[in-house]
Formats: structure tokens, sequence, C-alpha cells
């Protein structure tokens, strides 16, 4: 499992996510980190030659030297840039994957069967998916960097050890000071981090309920608070990324400063050993082009802990996104017969409804939610007061697939997912594993007025998330096609009608009941149109 296994603790998971891919991928990461290798001693080879050519080569009087040293430092270049090209291709496509993995992964966890539980609600989702699986899947490219990196410090410490020990040591001896030093402060980053990610996903998500309830809001005057609350939520993120940013700042400064003084110390002493004669020049120059060079490892290495703490961060987020609930099998579901196929009490009243026919629930808003909540959740409901009964089975102890398999319950905001038209009326997923007839969409379409959706073809118009380009009828007749082209044993419909004039009520009403003729349907909160098509009529006191 990308995210972990089941059982583990949340600190063994958040490990186990870095370290999956590094298992995983272990060949990509060698070759790539050796690639990576290859170029920092490739261009520390420069210098180094140079030296090479201004000591031994500028001395010889033959004309080949000078054509090998040429070529040799051609060969030199060229292996930088290949070597950096090649491992960097590998690392993003190796990091693209892993990405994929993390978000396929918190997709199945929260399309599963049954909820999955765990720290993560379903609003901060899109951003745990959206940022911290790139964020986690990064470590690849972090590990293999600070490793070359550290391959090209150690490789200028040991040539300038090599010309002069003192040099070499000063190098190490720097580095594993700054290094100590961005360690303890990359643990704070990863907590300021995991904190801010946090913030930001609570403000995105209350940025869109608010968005989804800015009608009835404005309805009860309750706009001004929703706004002041989303204010202090912004606010306490803003202040938590102003704050990551200054620490993230010290880390920069650090490493800028420190690289910089490392430098300008070996440069002076090399310069000064030059000068006493314990250096020849071409020792010099390589000295001098060893310290620039040495500054980007350098910068490199120590940048690592503060990236290092971010997908840690990001890691422990992927971690709490909890394991799927177990399934658990209940009470088989009978096949039809005299006991009615849906019955619902709710301590003082109650109703059913009939195997194969049109019942029409007048019934408030409260209980119909209730009623599809128990339906859809089934063992997993929250307690209510509605009790409902499938072909004599309460939902709370019938077997969850099977539920699901028999009963589609559309709410009466259904939800429509970005892609088109078509895609929305025939998902990929059939219902049931049931299939559908190649003319269903178009006559669907046609059927229910969808045509003004676009111009065009109506099956090819593209609708956004949650159909938010669609008015409200058109959601809801896309909804309806979708149930209808579904085609479940017991289809259950809250209020289907209430944002279409009454004339396509009317229409919808009659196609409805010609499309599930001999079918359990039942249609709750119902408008008057459906009196006239329903095959049994049930009143609840509001």
């Amino acid at each position: 499992m990308s995210l972990g296994g089941a059982g583990m603790p949340e600190r063994a998971r958040a490990r186990e996510i870095l370290l999956a891919p590094l298992r995983r991928q272990r060949w990509t990461l060698l070759g790539a980190g050796a690639l990576l290798c290859l170029y920092q001693v490739a261009e520390a080879s420069v210098p180094l030659l140079l030296g090479w050519i201004v000591d031994h080569v500028l001395e010889q009087r033959s004309v080949w030297a000078p054509v090998l040293s040429v070529v040799a430092l051609g060969v030199a270049i060229f292996t930088v840039s290949w070597s950096w090209r090649t491992a960097f291709r590998f690392l993003q496509a190796a990091t693209a994957r892993r990405t994929e993995e993390l978000r396929d992964e918190i997709a199945t966890r929260v399309i599963a069967s049954r909820p999955s539980r765990g720290e993560v609600n379903g609003d901060d989702l899109v951003t745990v998916a959206g940022e911290d699986a790139g964020h986690a899947a990064d470590i690849m490219e972090i590990l293999a960097v600070a490793a070359s990196a550290l391959v090209g410090i150690l490789f200028c410490a040991g040539v300038l050890a090599y010309i002069d020990l003192a040099l070499g040591a000063m190098v190490l001896g720097g580095t594993a000071v700054v290094l100590t030093v961005l360690h303890l402060i990359s643990g704070r980053i990863a907590s300021w981090g995991q904190e801010h990610q946090r913030l930001l996903a609570v403000a995105t998500a209350r940025v869109g309920d608010l968005l989804r309830g800015l009608r009835p809001l404005a309805g009860i005057g309750g706009r001004g608070a929703a706004y002041q609350g989303y204010r202090r939520l912004s606010s306490d993120a803003r202040e938590q990324a102003e704050g990551l940013a200054k620490l993230g700042g010290v880390s920069e400064m650090v490493t800028t400063l420190t690289s910089t003084l490392l430098v300008g110390l070996v440069g002076v002493a090399a310069g000064y050993r030059a000068l006493a004669g314990d250096i020849s020049i071409g020792e010099l120059i390589t000295v001098v082009g060893l310290t620039q060079f040495v500054a980007d490892p350098a910068q490199q290495l120590c940048r690592m802990p503060q990236y290092a703490a971010a997908a840690r961060a990001s890691s422990r987020r992927l971690a709490a996104v909890g394991e799927p609930t177990p399934m658990v099998h209940g009470r088989a579901l009978p096949a039809a017969g005299e006991v009615a196929a849906i019955a619902a009490w709710n301590g003082e009243q109650k109703w059913s409804a009939p195997e194969g026919q049109l019942t029409v629930v007048y019934c408030s808003s409260g209980h119909a939610t209730e009623v599809v909540e128990a339906l859809r959740a089934g063992v997993d409901a929250a307690p209510m007061q509605c009790h409902v009964q499938v072909r004599g089975v309460p939902t709370q102890e019938a077997d969850l697939e099977q539920l699901r398999d028999l009963v589609l319950a559309e709410a009466r905001h259904p939800q429509i997912l970005q892609g088109t038209v078509g895609q929305a009326l025939i998902p990929a997923g059939r219902f049931a594993g049931k299939e559908t007839e190649p003319d269903q969409p178009s006559e669907l379409c046609s059927r229910l007025r969808l045509d003004d959706v676009t111009a065009g073809s109506a099956l090819e118009r593209q609708v956004t998330e949650r159909g938010t380009n669609l008015s409200g009828g058109q959601r809801q007749r896309l909804a309806l096609g979708r149930a209808l082209a579904a085609d479940p044993d017991i289809l259950v419909l809250v209020d289907p009608t209430s944002a279409v004039d009454a004339v396509t009520a009317r229409n919808i009403s009659l196609l409805l009941a010609e499309k599930r003729s001999g079918r359990t349907t039942v249609v709750l909160c119902a408008g008057p149109e459906w009196v006239t098509v329903a095959d049994r009529v049930e009143h609840m006191s509001m």
C-alpha cells in the first residue's frame, strides 16, 4: 500500500511513505544518483584539468599535448551536460510516478465502500492530494541530489587535501558544522510546515463551504459571521506561512553566508600558500576553481535538510489519511416478494413502497435526508430518528455491498463530477455492473430537454466540477438521466423537479413513470405533478 499497511502507527506509516519509493524504484534512484555523482566529479574535473594543463602541458613542445588537453576538457564539459540532463529525466519521471501512486491511493481510500478513519477530513483531501503528495514524492530527488552534492564535496576535499592537507580539512570541517546547524533548523521547519498545510487545507475547505452556501447564508443573515470565521482561518494560515517563510529565510541565510565564508577562507588560504611557494601556479588555479565550484554542492547539501523537512511534514499529512474501514458482511437482502421494497418509520408514522410500483411520499425535507442517508451509508449511518428497512431487513444490518448494488438513492442536491455530459450520464463504472444501450444517452438528453445545455452535441458539452456551469434545473435533469441510465432495482429520488418549471416537471414525471414501469421507484418530497403518475401516494405530517 502506498500510504502504509493496515494497523501501522501513524509515525510508522509516514516513514513507510518516504521509504517505499526508495525500495520500489531503487535501480532508477541508484542510476540517477550515479549520473549526478558523475556530473559533480566531471564539473570538478574542469579546474583540475586546467591546473594540470598549466603545470605540465604548456611546458611541452609537442603539438598533440594541447590538442589532447582541449579534447579532455570537451569530454568533461559534455559529461557535465549529458549526465545532469539524463539523471533529472529519470528522477522527474520517477517522482511523477510516485506522486500518481499516492494520489491514486488517496482516491481509492476516499471512494472505498466504507469511509476511511483518519484525522484528515474530506474537505482537506484536495490539499493533501494536490500538494502533500508531490512534496512527499520529492524525497527521491532530495536524496539523489544530496548524495551527489556530498560526493562533489568529498571529491573537492580530496583533491584539495592532496594539494594541501589543511585546505581539504577546512572544507570538510566547515561543511560538517553547517550541516549540523541546518539539521537543527530543519526539525522546526517540518513541524511548522505540517501545521501550515493543515491550516491551508482548512481555509481552502471553508472557501468551498462559503461558495456552496452563500445564498442560504444571505437568507438568514449569516454571511457576515461566516466571512469573519473565514478571515480568522485565513489570518492564521497567513501568519503560519509568514513564520515558515522567516524560518526558511534563516535557513537560506545560514546556507548562503556559511558557504560564502567557506569559499572565501579556502581561497584566501590557498593564495597565501601560493605566495609562500608551497603550491604551484597550476595548483593555485585548481584550488581557486574548486573553491568556486564547491560552493554549489555545499549550498545544495545545506538546502536538503529544509526540503527533507517539507517532505517529512507532507508524509505525516498523508499518513493521517486513515485506512478504509474493513467491510463487514451483514444480512443478505432477499429477492423481491410480498414484503415492501422500502419501509420507513420515524417513531410516530410509517410508510412503505411495494415492489414494482411508483410510490410518491409527501414528507419533510429532514425525513427525506435521513432516508437517503440510511440507504447510502447502511451500517455506517449516523444515529437518526428514522428507521429504514429494505425488503424487511434494517439498513443498519444489511450487507452494504448488496444494499448499494440494489438501491440507488439520489439526494436533493446530487453530485456532478467534472467531464462531459455524456460521461456524467453514463459513468465509467456501471451501476451494479449493468451495461447501457448505445443510443440511450442521446435519447435521455432529448427526453429530458438537455439539448438546451449546448447548441451543438449535448453529450460533448464540458461540465465543470459540481456542475457549476449548469443551472439548478440542468443539474437536476442530468442527475435524473444518470439515475435512469443506471436502471437500479430500487430507485429513490428527493424532489427531482424542484428547480424546473411546471411543464418540464410534468414531462419528467411522465418520462420517469414510463422508463420505470414495473420497477420500484420512490419519490420523496414530491410536487403535485407526481400524483397523477403515482401507483401509490403516502402522506406524512410535516
